[in-house]
C-alpha cells in the first residue's frame, strides 16, 4: 500500500480552497441582474439625497399655449304668445338642462336636452347645448355630431361653429378647427373668443404671425383678455422675439387673477428669458 505524501495532496488542497473562495464570493453577490424582478427584501434601502442632487435647479416649464376657451351656450327661445303646451315642456327641459350644465352635472344636462330633442327635434340650441355637455365630458366626436346638427338647423348660429372648432382643436384637427373659427368670425366679427382660439391653433401649427394678429384682435375686442396676452408672449417667444415676449407676459401678470394658475407659469418663463 502506497503512502500518500503531502506533496501529492497539495494540488487537491489548492482546488478545494479555490472552490471555497468562489462559493463565498457568489454568496455575497446580490442576486439578479439588470432587468430581473427583485423581491422587496433584495433591494437595499436608498440613502438620503446628496445636496448636489437636491440643488439641481428648477425644471424649465414648457411654454404651452393656454388652451381653447369654454364652449358657448345658446339661451333657450323666450316664450311666445300662443305657445303650445308641448313647446312649453320643451323650453322647460332646455332650461333645466342649462341649469344642470352650469352646475357641472353634464350627465343630467344631457338627459334633459335629449328629452327636449325627443319632444321636438327642431331646436338648434338644444343640440348646441347638449354638444357643449358632451364637450365638457371630453366626448368630442359626439359633441361634433350635435354641433353639426345645430348648424344644419340654423346655419347662422355662430356659437355652434365656434364650439365645433374647439372640439376639432382638442382632437388636434387644426385645419378643420380653423375653418370653423373662420365661419364664426364671418358670422360675428366681434367674437373675441373665436379670434383667441384661432390664434392658439395657428400658434400650435407654427403660424406665429397669424397667431399674433388674432391675439391682438382678441385684445382689441376685450382689453382684459389676459389669456390672449399670455399666448401672445408665447408666439413672440417662439419667433425669437424675447423682448416682446417679456412685454406681453408682464402685461398678463398685471391681471394675473384672470389666469388659471395665478400667473405661476408666466413668472417662471420670465425667469428663463
Amino acid at each position: 500500500m502506497e503512502t500518500i505524501t503531502w506533496k501529492a495532496l497539495v494540488p487537491t488542497i489548492i482546488v478545494i480552497v479555490l472552490c471555497a473562495i468562489i462559493v463565498i464570493i457568489l454568496w455575497k453577490k446580490p442576486w439578479g441582474k439588470k432587468g430581473d424582478i427583485l423581491s422587496p427584501d433584495s433591494v437595499p434601502p436608498q440613502g438620503p439625497l446628496k445636496s448636489k442632487e437636491v440643488m439641481a435647479g428648477p425644471v424649465k416649464m414648457k411654454k404651452e399655449y393656454y388652451p381653447p376657451q369654454e364652449s358657448a351656450m345658446v339661451e333657450p327661445t323666450p316664450p311666445r304668445e300662443g305657445e303650445t303646451e308641448k313647446e312649453k315642456e320643451v323650453q322647460a327641459l332646455l332650461e333645466k338642462g342649462d341649469e344642470f350644465h352650469d352646475k357641472g352635472d353634464f350627465n343630467t344636462a344631457i338627459y334633459n336636452y335629449t328629452k327636449a330633442i325627443d319632444k321636438n327635434p327642431i331646436y338648434a340650441s338644444a343640440f348646441n347645448n347638449r354638444g357643449s355637455a358632451y364637450y365638457h365630458k371630453k366626448d368630442y366626436d359626439t359633441a361634433i355630431r350635435d354641433y353639426t346638427k345645430a348648424i344644419e338647423l340654423d346655419p347662422t348660429l355662430s356659437a355652434a361653429f365656434y364650439n365645433r372648432g374647439n372640439a376639432y382643436a382638442h382632437k388636434k384637427d387644426y385645419d378643420t378647427a380653423i375653418r370653423d373659427y373662420n365661419k364664426t368670425i364671418t358670422l360675428d366679427p366681434n367674437f373675441a373668443l373665436a379670434f383667441y382660439d384661432r390664434g392658439t391653433v395657428c400658434g400650435e401649427k407654427g403660424d406665429y404671425d397669424t397667431a399674433i394678429h388674432d391675439f391682438n384682435k382678441a385684445i382689441e375686442l376685450n382689453p382684459n383678455y389676459v389669456l390672449a396676452m399670455a399666448n401672445m408672449g408665447i408666439a413672440y417667444y417662439k419667433k425669437g422675439n424675447k423682448e416682446n415676449a417679456r412685454l406681453w407676459w408682464e402685461k398678463a401678470l398685471e391681471k394675473k387673477e384672470y389666469l388659471p394658475d395665478d400667473g405661476e407659469a408666466i413668472r417662471q418663463w420670465l425667469k428663463e428669458l
